[in-house]
C-alpha cells in the first residue's frame, strides 16, 4: 500500500500575474484564467483524480495579509472538495500569509494550520502499519521569524520506522540576522526528515529525497521574470518505505525567453519572431503543454550586423499586440523585446592595442568567454537591484536578475560604448 501527498510552494492567492497582453479578452481569456485561483483549481482537480491522501501547501497561499476575502471563496471551495473526498489539507504560513492564513484556517472547515506559534508540529498520513509517512511542518508566528529551530525536531518526533516530510517556509541559506526564518541547507539536511518541501523561492529546484533540500517553486508564474516549468509535486512513499518526488504540470501560464539572429529579423522581422515562438511551444514537454492555456516569450534579438543602427530600428518597430498565435487552445504572445545587438566588430585587432579601445575590447573578450571579474558583477547587480526597486516603488512590474542577465546588460553596455567610440574616432579630425 502507497501514501501520496501532492506539495505545491507559494500560491500568492489575491495576486494577478503580470506580464499579460492587454488583449486577453479577444482571445476568451481573463487574468484570472492564467492565475493563482486557476492554478489551485487544478491543483484540486489532480488530487481528486489521483486519490492522493493530502495536499501541502508550503506558505505564502495569500499574498497579502489584506488578501481575505479575495483568498477565502477560492480556499473554502477547494478545501472543502478535498475533505469531502477524504483528502488532508495540511498548510504552514509563510512571511506574506503569517497573519491571515490562521484567520482563513479557522474560517475553512478541514483546512489545518500546523506549528502555527512557530514550533514544529506533526501530523501523521496514511495508515502507520500500511505505508503511511510523517509530515512535519513549522508557521511564521508572524511577519518576521528568526532562526529555524532545526535540532527541536528530533526531540520532538514521535518514535516509529515511518518516513518524515517536512514542510518549511524559509529563507534558505541566509545569513542569521535575516527576518524571514533563515536556516542553512547543512542544518536542514542533518535533521531526522527525509524530505524537505519548502518555500519561498519562487524558482523551484526540489529534486530527490536523498538530496540537498531545495525549493517547490511558485505553482504559476506571478511575472515574466518566473520562466521555465511551474506546478506542483507528487510525493509518493511505496511499500517499501522510499520517497519519491516528481513534478506534475498544473501551470495555466508559462513564460520563457527565445532567442532570434539579427540576420534573421532584418530578413522578415515578425516571422522571425513567431517562428522562435512557435519553435517554443512546439518543444515544450507534452504534459506541461496540456496544461497551458497561455506562453508568453521574451524575445531575445542577438548577433553582430554590419549596421546594428538599421537593426535596432527594426526590432523598435515591431508591435506586440501584432505578434499573438493561438494553436489548439493556446495563446502564444510576446511579452518584451530585448536587445544585444553588436556591430560587427574585430575586438582581437582592437584587443591588441593598448588605448581606451583595446582596454574595453579585452573587456568584452572577456565577458564573451565568460570571465567576467567579480567586483565588476557586483557593482553591475547592485546597480540593477536599484534600479527595479525603483520600477517596483513606481507601480511597474517587478524584474529579476540572475547572473545570465548581469553579463548580458554588461555586454551590451560594453558594445554600445565601443561603438561609440569607434564613432567618435571616425568623426575626429
Amino acid at each position: 500500500m502507497t501514501t501520496t501527498l501532492l506539495a505545491i510552494g507559494d500560491l500568492h492567492l489575491g495576486r494577478l500575474p503580470g506580464g499579460l497582453p492587454d488583449d486577453l479578452a479577444d482571445h476568451d481569456l481573463a487574468p484570472r484564467d492564467l492565475g493563482p485561483v486557476a492554478a489551485l483549481e487544478r491543483v484540486v482537480d489532480e488530487a481528486l483524480a489521483r486519490g492522493v491522501d493530502a495536499v501541502l501547501l508550503a506558505g505564502d497561499v495569500v499574498d497579502q495579509d489584506n488578501a481575505f476575502f479575495e483568498a477565502l471563496g477560492p480556499l473554502e471551495r477547494a478545501v472543502t472538495r478535498l475533505v469531502e473526498a477524504g483528502i488532508a489539507v495540511l498548510a504552514v504560513s509563510g512571511n506574506h500569509d503569517a497573519t491571515v492564513l490562521p484567520r482563513l484556517v479557522r474560517a475553512v472547515d478541514g483546512f489545518r494550520l500546523l506549528g502555527a506559534d512557530g514550533g514544529w508540529e506533526t501530523v501523521p498520513v496514511g495508515a502507520p502499519d500500511a505505508g503511511g509517512l510523517l509530515v512535519v511542518g513549522r508557521s511564521f508566528p508572524d511577519r518576521t521569524a528568526g532562526p529555524v529551530p532545526v535540532d527541536e525536531i528530533a526531540r520532538m518526533l514521535p518514535p516509529g520506522e515511518r518516513p518524515v516530510v517536512g514542510l518549511l517556509h524559509a529563507d534558505l541559506d541566509a545569513g542569521p540576522k535575516s527576518p524571514y526564518a533563515p536556516v542553512l541547507r547543512t542544518d536542514l539536511a542533518r535533521a531526522p526528515v527525509d524530505l524537505w518541501l519548502l518555500g519561498p523561492i519562487h524558482q523551484p529546484s526540489a529534486g530527490l529525497p536523498d538530496g540537498p533540500p531545495g525549493s517547490l517553486g511558485s505553482v504559476t508564474p506571478l511575472d515574466a521574470g518566473e520562466r521555465g516549468a511551474r506546478g506542483a509535486w507528487i510525493v509518493e512513499r511505496d511499500e517499501a518505505g522510499v520517497l519519491a518526488l516528481s513534478r506534475l504540470a498544473v501551470a495555466p501560464l508559462r513564460f520563457e525567453q527565445v532567442e532570434v539572429d539579427v540576420a534573421a529579423l532584418v530578413d522578415g522581422a515578425e516571422d522571425a519572431v513567431l517562428a522562435a515562438v512557435q519553435a517554443c511551444a512546439s518543444g515544450l514537454e507534452p504534459a506541461a503543454r496540456e496544461s497551458l492555456r497561455a506562453l508568453g516569450c521574451r524575445v531575445v534579438v542577438r548577433g553582430a550586423t554590419g549596421d546594428p543602427a538599421r537593426a535596432r530600428r527594426v526590432l523598435d518597430e515591431l508591435q506586440p499586440e501584432r505578434l499573438r498565435l493561438a494553436r489548439d487552445g493556446l495563446l502564444l504572445f510576446v511579452e518584451s523585446f530585448a536587445c544585444e545587438i553588436v556591430p560587427a566588430i574585430d575586438l582581437e585587432r582592437l584587443a591588441a592595442g593598448h588605448d581606451p579601445l583595446g582596454v574595453l575590447a579585452r573587456c568584452l573578450q572577456g565577458l564573451e568567454r565568460g570571465d567576467v571579474p567579480e567586483a565588476l558583477a557586483t557593482d553591475a547587480r547592485r546597480l540593477l537591484e536599484d534600479v527595479a526597486r525603483r520600477a517596483r516603488a513606481a507601480g511597474l512590474p517587478p524584474c529579476t536578475f540572475d547572473d545570465g542577465e548581469v553579463v548580458a546588460r554588461l555586454r551590451a553596455a560594453g558594445f554600445s560604448l565601443l561603438e561609440k567610440l569607434l564613432a567618435s574616432r571616425e568623426d575626429s579630425p
